[in-house]
Formats: C-alpha cells, structure tokens, sequence
C-alpha cells in the first residue's frame, strides 16, 4: 500500500509568512520610492518656478491686487524679450523705504520695457515731476515731463503699466540683468484653501510713498454710511481712528472677520474707533455688512462718484489708515491674508 506525505502544518505556515514578509518589503521599498520621487519633483519645482502674489496696483490693468503668479526662474540662459513680466529685486536702497518689520527681501513685477543698448523715453513718475522745471503751458495744461535713459550692457529697464502709481527704473534708473529673479507665465486661480472664519491675518508695511505722508493732517470727509447716516471725520476728533478702506473682492473679504483684532494691532490699544470706507456701490456695501455682520460704520464711497480714495491716495484694498487724536495720519499698509514666505511676496508698488 502506497502512502502519501503531505506538508506539515507548520511548514505551510512558515511558507505563509515568508511571503508575507516579502511583500512587505518589496510594499515598503516602493513607497520609499514613490516618497522620493515625489520630493524630487517637489524640489525641481520649487528650483523652477515661483507661485507668488502680487500687491498693490503698479501693474493694473493686467494684475490685479491678490493675483497668483506662476514665475519661471530666471538662471541667465534663456534671452530676455521686450514686453515680457517680469520680477525683479529692487535695488538695496529701496529697502530703507520700508517699515520695521517688513521681510528682508521684496520683489517687485513690472514689464520689460528696454534692453542693453537702447533709449528709453517716458513720462517721469509724479514723484519727481514737481522736482523738474515746467516747460511749456498751453491752455492751462502742462505738457507731461519726459526723460531719456540709455540702457548700459548687462541691464534692463523695467516700469509698471500703470505709470501713476508705480515706482520703477524712471525713479532708479536701468537695472543690471541679475535683477530679474524670474518672468511671469501665467495668472494662476485664486487659491481655494482659505477660509473666511479660520485665515489668519497679517499686517503688511509698504512704502509711504503709495499713501500720504506720515504726520500730515488726515484729509477731511463727508460719506454716507450704509444705514443712510452721515459721518464725518470730526466726529472723531481727539480720540485714534483706524480707517479701513474695503472692496467686496476676495482680499477684503478674508480680513473682515478679523477686523476688531487687526485695529487693536494697529492702534496699539484695546478699544480704538474703527470705520470702514467700502469703494463700491451701496447694495454691494450692504451685502457685505449682512454677510459679516459688521458693527461698526461703513461708509459708501463708490471710487467712481466719491473723492474718499482719492483723497487718501488709495490704490490698493484692504489698506488701512491710523489717524491720531490729533487728526494726523500716523500709520498707513495694506493688509495681506495667510502667511506667506518673504521670498514669495511682491511689493505693493
């Protein structure tokens, strides 16, 4: 009679657990490998490109305040092109215009307007206009103040496309080409990860030469307020205001649930007067102290129809102003929603 040996129980077992352990290891390996990979393309990205936002209104109307960037880096090896975005490092001088606190390195974008070797001629910024003779009158209109430059080798001449409010080579002259950190790809969309209740907010200094000057008196004013009251700067008078100037675009919205604690912060006390100007229509205005519940005034200054803005030299929102008790302007920024990295931010001008 032929027997038949089958395997033991504890051979198959042991069989068992080899492969299991097998297939742990080969599981293993490959999320190391997947990890690895993806942190390669994560940091070739990073060495590549920029995703960056932009501040202020130099460049409108192509880039709006709160506009995504994505930016190739600039290594020196691709040839430049007229009319291109660019970013660029301010000359260090620049930096002494800016408030304590403001990060160590600025970026600003402005479009390419000459290379090495050419001349340039444009308007002079306003800035430096009332420094430069007048020379000619003709039915009450001054002619606009032109310049030339000739570009040297190895620089650029950059300006911002909106020449009213933009501080660029008209102000400090051409710039060596290892200014420009990187050239503008396209306008990204608005980043979906913030929320109205949970963002956190920061205050962002910026040069005084976009606002009125420290120390002067705050311009007076007379706006209806949503409610069809009238309010008036002198009903402010001997005690610090914190003047908010809004829109109903996604920046403004993201730092009004934070309001009363940014007007702490910039007041430097526990219970200052806050106001806010809305730059736009009064059904807008309304809607926006529905959705927020805002408690404070908020006046209804349409930048079409209302001087507010203007008056106050207003080219950016939100932007806030701090008036002193004595009617003065002390303190003046935009205001910048999240946290993001010095390196990844843009001038306001």
């Amino acid at each position: 009679m032929t027997g038949v040996r089958g395997n033991s129980p504890s051979h198959t077992s042991l069989s068992s657990l080899t492969q299991e352990y097998i297939m742990l290891q080969i599981t293993f390996l490959l999320l190391l490998v997947i990890v690895f990979i993806a942190g390669f393309i994560f940091l070739l990205f990073r060495t590549i490109f920029l995703v960056i936002t932009v501040e202020g209104a130099s460049m409108l109307p192509l880039l709006q305040h709160g506009d995504r960037l994505l930016v190739l880096r600039h290594f020196g090896i691709r040839q430049l092109r007229k009319g291109e975005v660019v970013i660029i490092k301010p000359p260090a001088e620049i930096q002494k215009g800016f408030a304590s606190g403001e990060p160590a390195q600025v970026y600003y974008v402005k479009r390419l307007v000459a290379l090495a070797g050419e001349t340039v001629t444009d308007t002079l910024p306003v800035s430096l206009q009332a420094k430069m003779p007048v020379t000619r009158e003709a039915e009450g209109q001054v002619e606009p103040r032109l310049k030339s430059w000739q570009v040297p080798a190895k620089h650029i001449f950059v300006c911002g496309d909106n020449r009213q409010n933009s501080l660029d080579s008209r102000t400090w002259g051409p710039l060596p080409q290892r200014s420009i950190v990187g050239i503008m790809l396209r306008k990204l969309a608005p980043s979906r990860n913030a929320t109205y209740a949970k963002v956190s907010t920061r205050l962002e200094a910026v040069p005084s030469a976009n606002f009125l000057p420290p120390g002067t008196p705050a311009p007076a004013f007379s706006a209806a307020t949503v409610n069809g009251e009238i309010c008036e700067l002198a009903t402010y008078a001997g005690k610090p205001l914190v003047l908010f100037f809004i829109a109903s675009e996604r920046l403004s919205r993201l730092f009004i649930p934070n309001y009363a604690t940014l007007a702490r912060q910039i007041a430097g006390q526990s219970n200052p007067a806050i106001l806010f100007a809305c730059g736009v229509e009064l059904a807008q205005a309304q809607a926006l102290v529905e959705e927020f519940q805002i408690e404070v005034p908020v006046l209804v200054t349409p930048r079409a129809t209302h001087s507010l803005f203007h008056d106050y030299k207003i080219i950016g929102t939100p932007c806030y102003c701090l008036i002193d008790a004595q009617g003065r302007l002390k303190r003046d920024g935009f205001l910048s929603s999240g946290s993001p990295q010095p390196n990844r931010r843009l001038s306001p001008i």
